[in-house]
């Protein structure tokens, strides 16, 4: 049996179908995206979603290596790794733990294991 629309016009499958189907309101790229397109903090891509979202990004330098886990807690898997003296940008703080953007990864981190981005810690 075949379809027809409002107008009496047969209607495909593949037309019903899409039809069927709503298209999502905001597309948001997966972190590996981001994390990829961002070769340094200060990137534009980390730069719009800063200036887009409500949390406060601070920039820092990592002391040592550091872990970055997907939950905030030792818990939590280890999803990248910040390599000493890199710079990255620290965000919202939960149970000691703070959010981090870097160009190595995106999640969560024990921010004692950083110091504030200044141009001594880069060596100026």
């Amino acid at each position: 049996m075949q379809r027809l629309n409002a107008n009496g016009d047969p209607i495909s499958q593949v037309a019903s179908i899409e039809g069927a189907i709503a298209a999502p309101s905001k597309i948001t790229p997966p972190a590996a995206t981001a994390v990829r397109a961002a070769s340094d903090p200060s990137n534009s891509l980390i730069s719009a979603a800063s200036s887009s979202d409500s949390i406060t990004w601070t920039p820092a330098v990592a002391r040592t290596w550091v872990n970055v886990r997907n939950e905030a807690s030792r818990g939590g898997d280890v999803v990248g790794v910040i390599k000493p003296a890199s710079r990255a940008l620290l965000g919202t703080d939960r149970a000691g733990w703070r959010q981090v953007r870097s160009s190595d990864a995106i999640g969560w981190v024990d921010p004692r294991l950083f110091e504030p981005d200044s141009l001594r810690t880069r060596g100026g």
